[in-house]
């Protein structure tokens, strides 16, 4: 009896761990894990390159890697949309200043290997570089600051680290102008006299809580409302100013930014890859919209629709998509632009130079496609040949459509009722 008592505890312990165990759900990996390699035109590693890490929701630098000797860095990171930019000593920054930083999908267990080419500076022998730290109250660094530098037409811009230091490479000799961005921060300038092949120092004094402001509401034209960002740029370098990037009211559709620094912003609605882009027609014919603060408010309202689906070349999880010397693009319907009569087609190289399309001296439309009541359509590159230039193999380049519609109204014939998201597009030639 005894040992029949014993066999049903030893049955019953047994029954009740396998129970357990079937309930606990396996646990798999929670992170994943970016490989970033640095190497020049021809294929050489590139050690000590500095790469900018972003969060790709934020815009907010959320990391600052150093490549080593092999040319590579190895961070772990949680799911989610990441964004890179490379800068190093003798080399132009990847991208250069005015484009968007580089994407990146994070997925838990992924092992994300990425290999980014950098060209060297044609005028590396006679640039210099800046260091510095940015100082808040109490002499402490301060983290997350946009730094930019200018000296004529260049610009470099780096983001602090989490002790308030910066590193701006390939500075042209002569006197350069820096200062710092941040919101919540006023931070003055300061000139710094660069020499070639030396590196120079700088810190720059932040004075915290400014009191400008912007505001303004968001309406959708021809697609339904929905959360999106609104986000302050500098308008030299089209990065994102740290900390003063918001989403609207779901309810009212109202937005408000504070602490804005004194200053002229580029700003923009809806930067993310969110299938919304502002009103094309007047970001694209009158650029950009600005704002100018000077420690008071000022309320700008936006027009946002829905954005052109762009098919080829395809996001994918890799850093950019990798296309052929003559890509195809291709981009299919959505009823935000289904009544458009043709579709403008652009080309913009690294440096944000038109080589393919775009618009011509009086706003005509110089390489497009015809909308004939289709549901997808597609040109591949340079097929009226008239690029100004051929697509080169590892450089990074960006294909923008716009959707227009005839208007005889209108003294260029067209409006423009669509587009592609500033973020998309960008890809890399094999």
């Amino acid at each position: 009896m005894k040992a029949s008592l014993n066999t049903t505890i030893r049955i019953l312990a047994a029954l009740a761990l396998l129970i357990v165990l079937t309930a606990c759900p396996t646990i798999g990996p929670t992170t994943g894990t970016l490989i970033i390699t640095i190497t020049d035109d021809g294929s050489v590693i590139i050690a000590g390159a500095r790469i900018l890490l972003f969060d790709g929701t934020s815009g907010e630098v959320i990391d600052v890697l150093t490549t080593l000797a092999t040319g590579q860095v190895e961070v772990e990171l949680d799911p989610g949309s990441y964004q890179v930019k490379i800068s190093a000593p003798g080399y132009l920054p990847t991208p250069p200043a005015g484009i968007a930083p580089i994407p990146l999908q994070i997925a838990a267990g992924q092992d994300l290997t990425e290999t980014i080419t950098l060209f060297a500076d044609p005028n590396a022998g006679s640039t210099g570089s800046i260091t510095g730290t940015v100082m808040a109250a109490g002499a402490t660094g301060l983290a997350g600051v946009l730094v930019v530098a200018q000296n004529g037409p260049v610009w470099r811009a780096t983001t602090t680290t989490i002790d308030g230091t910066f590193v701006l490479y390939n500075i042209p000799a002569g006197t350069t102008t820096i200062q710092g961005w941040r919101g919540g921060y006023n931070i003055p300038t300061a000139d710094v006299v660069v020499t070639a092949d030396t590196t120079s120092n700088q810190d720059l004094n932040a004075a915290a809580a400014p009191a400008g402001q912007v505001t303004g509401k968001v309406s959708f034209t021809s697609t339904s409302g929905s959360v999106i960002d609104i986000t302050l740029l500098h308008p030299g370098t089209r990065e994102v100013i740290p900390g003063l990037r918001t989403l609207i009211n779901a309810g009212d559709f109202t937005y408000q930014l504070s602490g804005v620094p004194d200053g002229t912003f580029e700003i923009i609605a809806s930067l993310d890859n969110d299938t919304f882009v502002i009103d094309p027609d007047e970001s694209v014919q009158q650029g950009i919209p600005t704002v100018t603060i000077a420690g008071g408010s000022v309320v700008k309202d936006f027009k946002v629709t829905g954005a052109i689906r762009l098919d080829e070349p395809a996001r994918t999880s890799a850093a950019v998509p990798i296309v052929s010397e003559t890509p195809t693009f291709a981009w299919s319907k959505r009823s935000s632009y289904a009544n458009a009569s043709e579709f403008a087609i652009e080309v913009v190289d690294a440096s944000g130079n038109v080589i393919w399309g775009g618009f011509g001296p009086a706003n005509e439309i110089l390489v497009s496609v015809a909308n004939a009541g289709e549901s997808s359509w597609s040109i591949e590159f340079d097929s009226d040949s008239s690029a100004t230039q051929a697509l080169e193999s590892g450089r990074y380049y960006q294909v923008r459509i716009y959707a227009a519609k005839d208007d005889n109204n209108d003294p260029r014939g067209y409006l423009l009722v669509s587009g592609t998201e500033t973020l998309d597009g960008l890809f890399r030639v094999q």
